[in-house]
């Protein structure tokens, strides 16, 4: 039994000798096509059975899309690609905008009791027009100042003017920017405009818009639109910033 079971062993090793030796002896032939596992990518060798790897690296990812968009509800999707071997993996994107109820407090009356509204517009018909409107909000004051083509006028006033003046520009700044309206673009951190804005003191809808909010604030606004009048076209390009919350200061 014992010289039985050496035989067997002998057989076993010269077997396993031979597999190995006719698997390593063969000259390399490496495929196209990637093979790959989570952290790595390589060319495998076209001999069945032998484990040799050419050009083996780790993935060289990059930067990722957003696939499937974050929402209030749901975290969206962002898939990255290997930039050589082109497989992919996606990692969870959670939502960075506004809820509703978030939405309504920064376009809230008080959220504009002390800060500097700027609005600058160009307007493009026979000839092109430039406006700056700015505003500033104290408890007690109000400056307001318009430039039109380089030429100012400006006026402060009073605490009662003041508050009439801000809670109307709040009042139509939540007319004009709706919640359910816009869309939140998470690769550009701004909400785009996906429906009707409609701008009540052009009497026209807004061609493209975006939001940008930082901190629960509104600070940037911007749209486009175009307007028909008299037979010509106007085309209109606003930009809103509301900067200084709570530090804005009338000399």
């Amino acid at each position: 039994m014992k010289k039985i079971a050496s035989i067997t062993l002998i057989v076993s090793i010269l077997i396993t000798t031979l597999f190995t030796l006719t698997s390593c002896l063969h000259e390399c032939s490496f495929e196209d096509e990637w093979s790959s596992d989570g952290d790595t990518h390589w060319n495998a060798c076209e001999y069945d059975g032998c484990a040799k790897k050419s050009n083996s690296a780790n993935h060289s990812w990059d930067k990722g899309v957003t696939t499937a968009k974050p929402t209030e509800y749901a975290d969206g999707v962002k898939t990255h690609t290997c930039k050589i071997c082109e497989i992919t993996k996606e990692e969870p994107v959670k939502f960075s905008g506004l809820s509703l109820i978030e939405w309504e407090k920064a376009l809230d009356n008080d959220r504009f009791r002390n800060c500097t509204y700027t609005e600058t517009s160009t307007i493009y018909s026979d000839e092109k027009i430039t406006t700056e409107t700015i505003y500033k909000f104290t408890d007690s004051r109000a400056y307001a100042e318009i430039t039109v083509n380089e030429e100012t006028q400006s006026t402060t006033v009073g605490a009662n003017e003041a508050m009439a003046l801000r809670n109307s520009l709040a009042s139509s700044l939540r007319e004009v920017l709706s919640y359910h309206e816009f869309e939140y673009d998470y690769d550009d951190n701004v909400y785009r405009l996906n429906g009707h804005m409609y701008i009540a003191a052009l009497n026209t809808v807004a061609d493209s818009a975006t939001l940008t909010f930082k901190n629960g604030k509104l600070v940037k606004f911007k749209y486009k639109c175009t307007i028909e009048s008299n037979g010509k076209t106007v085309e209109c390009m606003s930009t809103v910033v509301i900067s200084n919350y709570g530090t804005t200061k009338i000399d």
